[in-house]
């Protein structure tokens, strides 16, 4: 199992030495090349809602950020732990640790599950880029996140994209 996960911290370190080699532009992720998808302008994202909607969600998001359920803020702690590929990718690893099946060839598996991901999130970062909707709170001074609000625009999720 050491090595195992020896292998997974390696991959991790792999993949983002790459994205430098490859001399990605961090600013944009929107404009990285993807792997199955033609391009993260291929995403077929509609636009965010308009400000009526928008207004409903706000309303939604302060009655929401105000609820202190400890079932909810665990929640919102574990999927906050990392980057939105995190998770994922820990599920697969877990899943092959305990040996339940993940497919015939568990690096295939973990690959196809990256890949996705990947070009999820290039889509997702293009549709960014595309609408630039701002952030809850930036809407809505009232409003308190939970957690640290990156500085990219907030539709469409990047967590969401990744499920």
């Amino acid at each position: 199992m050491f090595r195992f996960k020896r292998f997974v911290r390696s991959a991790f370190f792999v993949a983002a030495s790459a994205a430098l080699l490859l001399g990605h532009d961090t600013s944009h992720p929107g404009d990285w090349k993807t792997w199955v998808i033609p391009s993260g302008a291929a995403h077929g994202v509609p636009a965010p809602p308009g400000m009526g909607d928008t207004r409903d969600e706000l309303d939604w998001v302060r009655s929401a950020v105000r609820e202190m359920d400890p079932g909810i803020v665990a929640q919102i702690r574990y999927w906050d732990a990392g980057p939105p590929a995190y998770r994922w990718m820990e599920l697969v690893t877990r899943r092959q640790i305990a040996g339940q099946p993940v497919g015939n060839f568990f690096p295939r598996a973990y690959a196809y599950v990256a890949i996705a991901i990947y070009d999820a999130t290039v889509a997702a970062s293009k549709a960014k880029q595309e609408y630039g909707r701002k952030r809850p709170a930036q809407l809505d001074k009232r409003i308190e996140p939970r957690v640290a609000e990156p500085r990219s625009p907030s539709y469409p999720s990047d967590y969401a994209a990744t499920a």
